[in-house]
């Protein structure tokens, strides 16, 4: 699961942080550059609040070069706390940081994957209805003796590590086999069907006649 903070907690380690995104340098490149130049400015003698309502109205809604679907959130506001927070720790990039790190995942992997089993045991209509039928089944989460009471695991939760899209995937796999067993069924009566009418249910008696037993004795 990736958890967010406002303010990154200096004392925090390191290594829970995520890496940043392609999109998250641009939008540190982004701050940087205008509160580099803001600070500029205010050295000359400007005041700070209009250079940050201009730059916030030039940059808010912007959407990234490095990925179109994603768009700056700069309110002015906003602005003015990131550049003061910039200041305060030494104008470098890393005040800009996001704050995005790794906490511990909350679903054990023995119940997720049971649940992908039963999501590819029959046809099911969506993911969130096939959660539903799977969490309110006895035993899904514990079983035995230790079953106790049923944990407290939300949909958006297991959509983070069974998504979807996964889902379709598997679904579409049972639409293809449960196609493929009604052209199996079909083949298999037409065939049979064919073969009835070539053969009957029991092979014909051979009776012999007197004559060609008697023949037959002869020859001996």
């Amino acid at each position: 699961m990736i958890s967010r903070q406002s303010s990154p907690n200096p004392n925090r380690p390191l290594s829970r942080f995520l890496r940043p995104s392609v999109w998250q340098q641009a939008r540190t490149t982004i701050l940087q550059r205008i509160c580099t130049g803001v600070e500029s400015l205010v050295s000359r003698g400007a005041k700070v609040r209009p250079l940050i309502n201009r730059a916030a109205k030039r940059w808010n809604a912007k959407p990234f070069r490095s990925d179109p679907s994603r768009r700056l959130k700069l309110s002015a506001s906003r602005l003015l706390t990131l550049f003061y927070n910039w200041k305060r720790n030494g104008q470098l990039p890393g005040a800009f940081h996001l704050g995005y790190f790794k906490t511990p995942p909350t679903v054990p992997a023995p119940v997720l994957c049971r649940f992908v089993d039963f999501c590819a045991a029959r046809p099911r209509a969506n993911l969130k209805s096939a959660w539903s039928a799977f969490a309110n089944r006895p035993g899904a989460f514990r079983r035995g003796r230790h079953a106790g009471p049923r944990p407290n695991f939300s949909y958006p939760v297991i959509r983070r590590f069974f998504t979807a899209a996964q889902f379709n995937a598997i679904q579409k796999q049972l639409e293809f086999r449960a196609q493929a067993e009604r052209e199996i069924g079909r083949l298999r009566l037409q065939y049979q069907f064919e073969i009835r009418e070539r053969l009957p249910a029991r092979p014909r008696r051979i009776r012999r006649s007197a004559v060609t037993m008697s023949l037959d004795s002869a020859s001996l």
